[in-house]
C-alpha cells in the first residue's frame, strides 16, 4: 500500500461511518453547515462556501474531461469487437452462416458490456484524479505563503498537473484492451450455450448481461493475479519510490495519494454502483427497441436472439455516435455514490494541511 497520508483513512471513515448510521455525506454537506453555523464566526462560513464552490465548479471541469475523452474510450473498444466487419460477410452471403451469426452474437454482447464498463471506468478515473488534484490546489490557494520551511516552493504547476493527468493513457492503451478481452471471455461463456432460435424476452436478455456481469467479477476475484482481482486493476499502472510521503516530490505525492484513495474498499462498492447505472441506461435503449422490434403481430414479449442482436449492435452503435452516448455518460456521471465518494476525495486533501 502506499505510504500516504492517511487519505484512504480519511475517506473510509467519511464513508464507512456514515454508512453505519445509514447515509453518506453528501456533495450538499457544506449547504447544510452553512445553516447551522448562522451564529458561528464569519471566516468559518467564508471557508465552508468557498470549498462548496470549488467542489461544484471542479466536477464541472472533470465532466467535460470526460466527454472530451469518450471518442479515445470508444475507439479502443471498436478496435477489439467490430460487429460491421461481421456483419458485411454476412450481407455477401458467406456459407458459414451460422458461425458468423455466433460469432456476431458474441461480439455485439460484448462491444456493448465493453462501453458501459469502459466508459464508466474512465468517470471514476478522472473523479478520483481531479479530486485529488482539487483538494490539494485548494490548499496551495488558500495558504497565504507558497514557500515551505526550506524555502522551496510547494504548489502543484500546470506542469505537474499535465503529467498526472496523463496517467490515465495506462487506461486507455492497457486497461480497457485487457478488460475487452475478459469480457470477451465471459460472454463466450454465458451465451455459447444460448441458440439463435431460442425466444427470449429484453427481460431475459438483461439477465444474461447481468450473468457475464457476474461472471467476469468472479473470474477476477479467483484470480491468482493481484494485478486482475477487481476492476480497479484496469485503471491505474503509475508507482511510487516508496519513502515518507514528506519525502515524496510533489508529483510522487499525487501517484502516493492516487494509489491511497484506489486501495480504498469503498471503492469497489462505488464502481459496481456505477456499472449497474450504466447497464440501467442501456436496459432502458434495449427496452425501446424491443417495443419497435415487437410491432409486427409478433408475440407481445418474445423475439429470437438471432432477431435481438442487431438491436444490440444498434444500441452499441448509438453509444459510439452519440445518439445515447449523453444519456450513458449522464447515468454514470450523477451516480450519487461516485459523487459522494468524489466529494469525501476532495474535501479529504483539501484539509491536509489541518491534519498534518
Amino acid at each position: 500500500m502506499a505510504p500516504g497520508i492517511l487519505k484512504s483513512v480519511a475517506i473510509a471513515g467519511g464513508i464507512g461511518a456514515s454508512l453505519a448510521v445509514g447515509y453518506w455525506l453528501t456533495p450538499t454537506f457544506l449547504k447544510n453547515k452553512l445553516k447551522k453555523l448562522r451564529h458561528a464566526p464569519s471566516p468559518e462560513k467564508i471557508d465552508l462556501l468557498r470549498r462548496q464552490q470549488y467542489f461544484d465548479s471542479n466536477q464541472a471541469v472533470c465532466d467535460e474531461m470526460v466527454y472530451s475523452m469518450l471518442p479515445s474510450v470508444n475507439d479502443v473498444v471498436k478496435q477489439h469487437f467490430d460487429p460491421g466487419s461481421i456483419t458485411d460477410q454476412l450481407r455477401a452471403k458467406s456459407g458459414k452462416k451460422i458461425e458468423l451469426w455466433n460469432e456476431l452474437k458474441i461480439t455485439s454482447f460484448g462491444q456493448l458490456m465493453s462501453l458501459v464498463y469502459s466508459s464508466s471506468l474512465l468517470a471514476i478515473l478522472l473523479r478520483v484524479e481531479l479530486n485529488i488534484l482539487a483538494g490539494f490546489m485548494y490548499q496551495d490557494r488558500a495558504a497565504d505563503s507558497k514557500v515551505d520551511n526550506d524555502g522551496l516552493k510547494q504548489f502543484y504547476t500546470s506542469e505537474i498537473e499535465k503529467r498526472y493527468l496523463t496517467t490515465v493513457q495506462f487506461l486507455l492503451q492497457k486497461g480497457i484492451p485487457e478488460l475487452c478481452k475478459m469480457v470477451e471471455n465471459a460472454v463466450h461463456s454465458i451465451f455459447d450455450g444460448v441458440d439463435l432460435k431460442n425466444q427470449l424476452s429484453v427481460e431475459n436478455i438483461l439477465q444474461y448481461i447481468q450473468e457475464v456481469h457476474q461472471h467476469l467479477t468472479n473470474q477476477m476475484q479467483g484470480s491468482l493475479l493481484a494485478s486482475e482481482k477487481s476492476f480497479v486493476s484496469f485503471l491505474f499502472g503509475e508507482k511510487t519510490s516508496g519513502g515518507s510521503f514528506a519525502d515524496l516530490d510533489k508529483y510522487d505525492q499525487l501517484i502516493c495519494s492516487t494509489l491511497d484513495v484506489l486501495d480504498c474498499p469503498d471503492l469497489l462498492f462505488v464502481i459496481d454502483c456505477v456499472f449497474q447505472k450504466g447497464f440501467g441506461s442501456i436496459a432502458k435503449v434495449l427496452q425501446d427497441s424491443f417495443l419497435s422490434a415487437l410491432q409486427g403481430g409478433q408475440s407481445p414479449t418474445l423475439l429470437p436472439l438471432a432477431r435481438i442482436i442487431p438491436l444490440v449492435t444498434d444500441a452499441s452503435t448509438g453509444v459510439l455516435r452519440g445518439a445515447q452516448a449523453t444519456g450513458l455518460i449522464q447515468e454514470i456521471l450523477y451516480t450519487n455514490e461516485l459523487s459522494r465518494f468524489s466529494y469525501n476525495i476532495c474535501e479529504a486533501f483539501s484539509v491536509h494541511s489541518k491534519i498534518k
